[in-house]
């Protein structure tokens, strides 16, 4: 297919499958091969589409020589993970595709993978995002973070699994990473695209927040699996990495339209003094207590966008579609 650069040309692809796999890259040269081709293996036929975020090594090429049946759009900077995800999703609405499968470029899917989620979606109308269970790149562990999420947001699925032997076929969730979701076309109507206001990381969490908020269902699927093949710990280091994340769980808090916001902006105030006194106290890092200073600060700046924000997130048409703009404008802060 070979690089599409201009937006006008994008909104111009055809696609001849139910399914769209969409893909945001960035110097994923080391991943993308394999992730591709499992994509393009499935049983159940599937379009691709690569929104690629300016990436310095070989991944464009890779795609464009190895793999012409793939869409590809080359962004001309590095829009982060949420906004790349947008240009995808909206040529999704404006095509007559029925499924929209978000998967990180190091996440590799099973040749059922695909095909069981809509099995499921279809089996129950009221399921608007299902994700398969994310194993280590291995396949032989559940991923580190995954596990973390199933704990604290699915925990029925591992009672059923430890004293009962057995499985439903899926479960209801608060909270399941976007790093492989699929989603049918009437949730991306409903809900939108992701909120431009998260650079980087957090994106997810919002959009799940708002769903919540009106109503969707999201599921995980426990007997479905993909492989996320991504370093087994989490390592936040660096003043500006370390402002950055506080930055995002503020907005996080302040963004759920679940609560109003009067309660958001006490419960955060919380938060702050328990981030601040284990950075001082337990971490006893200077560093960290600097950049949730900066987080603190920047937020507050922030809070006017963020209130307009809350507004688009509650309202009943879906939220941000026709925000291309500050999409495309806004660069990734990490």
């Amino acid at each position: 297919m070979g690089s599409v650069s201009p937006d006008s040309e994008l909104q111009s692809l055809s696609f001849s499958n139910r399914v769209l796999a969409l893909v945001v890259t960035f110097n994923g040269e080391k991943y993308i091969r394999e992730c591709l081709r499992r994509l393009l293996e499935s049983e159940l036929p599937t379009d691709v589409l690569v929104v690629d975020n300016n990436s310095s090594d070989q991944t464009t090429k890779i795609i464009a020589d190895e793999f012409p049946e793939v869409h590809l759009y080359h962004s001309q900077r590095n829009l982060g993970f949420g906004r790349a995800n947008n240009v995808g999703m909206r040529q999704f609405l404006n095509s007559d595709m029925s499924y929209l499968f978000l998967v990180n470029q190091d996440l590799y899917v099973e040749p059922d993978t695909i095909g069981e989620l809509i099995k499921l979606m279809e089996g129950d109308s009221e399921i608007d995002i299902s994700g398969p269970v994310q194993l280590d790149g291995t396949g032989e562990n559940v991923d580190f973070m995954f596990r973390r999420y199933l704990a604290r947001f699915t925990p029925t699925l591992l009672d059923d699994f430890l004293l009962n032997g057995k499985l439903e076929d899926f479960y209801p969730t608060r909270f399941i990473n976007a790093a492989a979701w699929m989603m049918s076309k009437d949730c991306v109507r409903k809900l939108g695209v992701f909120d431009p206001l998260f650079p980087h990381y957090g994106e997810d969490t919002d959009y799940l927040n708002r769903a919540r908020f009106h109503g969707s269902k999201v599921c995980v699927a426990p007997n479905v699996f993909v492989r996320h093949d991504r370093p087994q710990v989490r390592n936040v280091s660096g003043f500006r990495k370390k402002s950055n994340w506080h930055l995002v769980k503020n907005f996080i808090v302040l963004k759920d339209v679940n609560e109003n916001i009067v309660s958001a902006i006490g419960r955060l105030h919380l938060k702050l003094v328990h981030r601040t006194a284990k950075e001082l106290f337990v971490n006893r890092d200077i560093v960290g207590l600097l950049a949730l200073m900066s987080a603190s600060f920047r937020t507050v700046l922030a809070l006017p966008k963020i209130l307009r924000h809350r507004g688009v997130s509650s309202g009943s048409d879906g939220a941000f579609i026709c925000n291309g703009s500050n999409d495309s404008n806004a660069e990734q802060s990490e």
